[in-house]
Formats: C-alpha cells, structure tokens, sequence
C-alpha cells in the first residue's frame, strides 16, 4: 500500500481515537473532582485523587502529541510538511503507549477489551512511524 495512504489513514484514526479520549479523559477529571467534593479530606482519598490527577495530566499531554501527530502526518501526507517530525511523534506516542499499558498491567487488572485496544493502539502508531519513515527514504 502507498505510505501516503497510509499515513493519512492512521493520522485519521489518531485523531478520532483523539477525540474519543479527550470525552474519556474529560469523564476521569470530572469523576476526581467529584469524589474529592464528596469524601472527607483523608490521606487515602488525597493519594487516589492525586494519582488520577497526574494521570489525567499525562493523558493531557499524550493527547496534545496525538492532535499534532495527526495533524503534521496529515500534512506530510499531503506533500505540505515533512514527515521526519511525523516519526519522531510517533516515537514519543508509541514509547508513551508502551508506559500506559505497564503502568495498567502492574496498577490494575487489564481486561481483555483493554489488551485489545492496547495492542491496536501500538500497531497504529507501528504503522504511522513506519508510513511516515517511508516517506522520508
């Protein structure tokens, strides 16, 4: 298949995919902030609220790279930008990805819906730094 389309394929997904973890992300803060209004001040309540915090704000983060992500390998695959950034955000996500799913499988039982989803996820960025790094050779 011609790295072009399919660079502009898995940009599409990463910004769908995007999309739905800006509402899931959204959902997470909204959900901390909630408990820490209704719980008492205690340490344990502290620490989980700390804990989602500093996930939610990696997650920011992660979907900030995303959105750039697809937006420059949009572009590279139209011929309007260069597609040596595309790979190194794609590096960055995928190295990113990599982290989440240890930090799931050593924090919290992973389900086989979420191993699915994981693995897809990594095989779409596998397949948008191989497109883009297609293009550059």
């Amino acid at each position: 298949m011609n790295s072009r389309l399919l660079l502009k394929m898995t940009s599409a997904l990463l910004f769908v995919l995007g999309i739905l973890s800006a509402l899931s992300l959204f959902a997470s803060f909204a959900t901390s902030f909630y408990i820490l209004e209704q719980l008492t001040a205690s340490k344990e309540t502290m620490q989980f609220t700390l804990y989602i915090l500093i996930l939610g704000l990696v997650g920011l983060i992660t979907l900030v790279l995303q959105f750039m992500a697809a937006v420059k390998g949009w572009k590279a695959a139209s011929g309007k930008d260069f597609p040596d950034s595309c790979k190194t955000y794609g590096l960055i996500l995928l190295v990113l990805q990599i982290i989440s799913i240890v930090s799931n499988f050593i924090f919290s039982n992973l389900s086989a819906a979420q191993i699915i989803s994981s693995i897809i996820g990594v095989l779409i960025l596998v397949v948008y730094v191989k497109s883009a790094n297609d293009l550059i050779i």
